[in-house]
């Protein structure tokens, strides 16, 4: 069996990263177990079967990091706020004759 072969097998199991991202099994391992027993035999039943469950996922997730995370992004959208708030300019005293600018010197 080639190793061009081993790869096509193996593009459509996905499942079988998971033996790996474990420690269970390494990529040479499952090429040795094709290379002697080849595509159709039971032993690849075995490694189908393993599915994650959600207590697995929830167990990688890391709460302290998405609060952090959190809170950074709402401490940037209450500084985005406060830059893009329209503020409040005092209008300078101007006298009345200086208002009316058609107005110049009495005329």
């Amino acid at each position: 069996m080639s190793k061009e072969q081993f790869k096509e097998f193996i593009k459509d199991k996905p499942y079988l990263v998971d033996y790996i991202d474990d420690g269970s099994m390494t990529w040479q391992k499952f090429y040795e177990l094709y290379d002697m027993y080849g595509e159709n035999y039971d032993i690849w039943k075995k490694y189908s079967n393993k599915q994650k469950t959600i207590t697995e996922y929830l167990s990688k997730i890391n709460i302290k990091e998405i609060e952090s995370g959190l809170e950074k992004a709402s401490k940037a959208l209450e500084i985005i706020s406060e830059l893009t708030k329209p503020t409040e300019t005092n209008p300078i005293n101007v006298p009345e004759e200086l208002k009316n600018i058609n107005t110049f010197y009495g005329d």
